[in-house]
């Protein structure tokens, strides 16, 4: 099982990125950092994780394997911890190859 931390929920569809981790048995989420105390805790009760308003603590826990956010949230932590969607820790000191580029149109 993978263990995960959300950084933020300042995004309209959080509600339903959670869902989608709560419905995969290899998937935990164990805690939430937000920047708004409110929103970040009402959110870590409903998924019953907890809560964390320091992000430097969040990004040292040994208990997490990777960190998400959602879609569009601006959460910068420091070098050698990209923000990919699923980045655990071994895969964010090797960090995979670019999205591949849109194909280009047949020549005429």
């Amino acid at each position: 099982m993978v263990n995960l931390a959300l950084l933020s929920a300042a995004h309209v569809h959080t509600k339903g990125f959670l869902q989608n981790l709560a419905d995969h048995d290899d998937r935990n989420l164990v805690v939430i950092y937000d920047d708004v105390v409110d929103r970040g805790q009402r959110f870590a009760e409903e998924n019953d994780a907890g809560y964390c308003d320091d992000l430097s603590t969040v990004l040292a826990r040994d208990d997490v394997d990777g960190f998400t956010s959602a879609p569009r949230t601006r959460v910068t932590w420091p070098c050698c911890r990209p923000s990919f969607r699923w980045a655990n820790r071994s895969s964010a000191r090797n960090p995979s190859p670019p999205p591949p580029t849109k194909p280009s149109p047949p020549s005429s």
